[in-house]
């Protein structure tokens, strides 16, 4: 019994990682094609919710992976703020 939930589980997080893959190409295929969606999403309030929304509900699901999004998201939060510097 515990073989047959180990195969399960696997495949689960295959799909899994399958999955974030995938989102993760189509956001940076949108990202390369408008920029400007980049600058607005962490420059408007509206967007810096709707990236803490996403970060926090990755965080109720897995807390690595949660913490994970919350580095990327700052470290692109630091890079859009970039240009604001010089």
């Amino acid at each position: 019994m515990t073989k047959r939930n180990s195969s399960n589980s696997s495949k689960t997080n295959m799909y899994m990682y399958t999955g974030m893959f995938a989102l993760l190409l189509g956001l940076w295929i949108v990202l390369s094609f408008i920029p400007a969606l980049f600058y607005q999403l962490f420059d408007t309030i509206f967007g810096n919710i709707v990236v803490l929304g996403f970060v926090f509900l990755a965080m109720m699901h897995n807390k690595y992976m949660g913490c994970g999004l919350l580095v990327v998201a700052l470290v692109l939060w630091r890079f859009g703020h970039m240009g604001m510097i010089m």
